[in-house]
C-alpha cells in the first residue's frame, strides 16, 4: 500500500494540443501526444479472449504464493460495450529493458490498456457511449528521463532539458518553473522505494501556454503537458515521484468525480459525479501497485 493517509495522489492524460517531442538534440513540435486519453482504435492490449473475465487465479489454483502476473505488453483482452477492447481482469506488470523495476498492479473490469511508447503506459476507464474517443481517466505509469526547465516552450521558441536521476534532482529543476507551483504533499513508500506525492498547480491558461512539456521520457519521446490543469474542467495534477534504481518512477491518476477535461473538450456535459464510481477501482489500482527489482 503506497498511500498514508490520503487515498489519492495522482491525474493523467488529456486532450491533443500543439505537440511537442523528444527530438535528435532536444524537443521538436509533431509527434505523439502527451494525453493520456487517446481513441478506442488506439487501445492496446493482446489477443482477444475466448471467455468472458474472470478474476486472478488465488494462489490455491497456481500454487504460487501470489497470482499468477501477466506482462502487459501480452495481456488478454475481452469485447468492450463500446466496441473496443478492455483487459481481462488480473494482475498485470511492467518490467525492464524500459522500467527500471518489476512494476505489478491488479486490474480490475471495464478498463483497459492504453500506451504511448515503451516506457509510458496507462490504465483507463471505459468511456460512456457519449465519450466514444475515450475518457482521459486513470492511471499512467511513466519513467522520467528530462525536465524541461521551460515548461511553456511557445513562449520563448525552444525548450531547456536537463537530465534527471533522482526526485531530488526532479523537483529542484521544477522549482524553477515560471508561473508553476510544485507542492510536496508527503514523503511515500512503496515495497522501500521512497519518494515524493506532490500537486502541480499553475496560473497559465491554454491560451498563454500552448503545447506545455513539463518531462519527457527516455524511450519514444514522449511529453507529459500538464493534464488536466488546462481547459474547462482543469484540475490540479497530482504526481506520485518514487527513486527506483537510479530512475524517476512517475505514477499519476485521474483522481477526482468531475467529467474529466478530455470528455470536456469532446462535446461531454460536465458532471460533478460522472467518474466518482471509477473511484474506487482507481483506488484498488493504485493500492495493489508493487515494486520489485529483478
Amino acid at each position: 500500500m503506497w498511500r498514508a493517509q490520503h487515498p489519492w495522489f495522482i491525474r493523467t492524460g488529456g486532450a491533443p494540443p500543439p505537440l511537442w517531442v523528444e527530438a535528435a538534440g532536444g524537443v521538436a513540435p509533431g509527434g505523439p501526444t502527451a494525453a493520456l486519453a487517446k481513441k478506442r482504435p488506439n487501445r492496446g492490449g493482446g489477443a482477444a479472449a475466448s471467455t468472458p473475465p474472470a478474476s486472478s487465479p488465488t494462489p490455491a489454483e497456481t500454487g504460487t504464493a501470489t497470482p499468477a502476473e501477466i506482462l502487459l505488453f501480452n495481456a488478454p483482452t475481452v469485447p468492450a460495450p463500446d466496441g473496443g477492447s478492455d483487459l481481462v481482469p488480473g494482475t498485470y506488470y511492467l518490467t525492464a529493458p524500459t522500467y527500471p523495476a518489476r512494476i505489478s498492479f491488479t486490474v480490475p473490469a471495464g478498463w483497459w490498456h492504453w500506451q504511448a511508447s515503451q516506457d509510458v503506459n496507462g490504465i483507463l476507464v471505459d468511456s460512456g457511449p457519449d465519450a466514444p474517443q475515450g475518457s482521459g481517466w486513470g492511471v499512467l505509469f511513466s519513467v522520467v528521463g528530462n525536465v524541461n526547465l521551460v515548461p511553456c516552450p511557445d513562449r520563448v521558441g525552444s525548450v531547456d532539458l536537463t537530465p534527471v536521476t533522482s526526485v531530488d534532482a526532479l523537483l529542484e529543476a521544477a522549482a524553477t518553473w515560471q508561473g508553476f507551483r510544485v507542492t510536496n504533499d508527503e514523503p511515500i513508500a512503496i515495497d522501500g522505494f521512497t519518494g515524493q506525492r506532490v500537486t502541480i498547480t499553475t496560473t497559465h491558461t491554454k491560451d498563454d501556454c500552448l503545447g506545455p512539456v513539463l518531462w519527457t521520457a527516455p524511450h519514444g519521446g514522449f511529453a507529459y503537458d500538464g493534464y488536466p490543469m488546462f481547459g474547462e474542467g482543469a484540475h490540479p495534477a497530482e504526481s506520485l515521484l518514487l527513486d527506483v534504481a537510479g530512475t524517476v518512477l512517475a505514477v499519476r491518476a485521474t483522481d477526482f468525480p468531475e467529467t474529466s477535461p478530455f470528455e470536456i473538450e469532446g462535446g461531454v456535459t460536465l458532471d460533478p459525479t460522472r467518474h466518482a464510481a471509477d473511484q474506487t477501482e482507481l483506488h484498488q489500482i493504485l493500492d495493489s501497485i508493487r515494486i520489485t527489482l529483478e
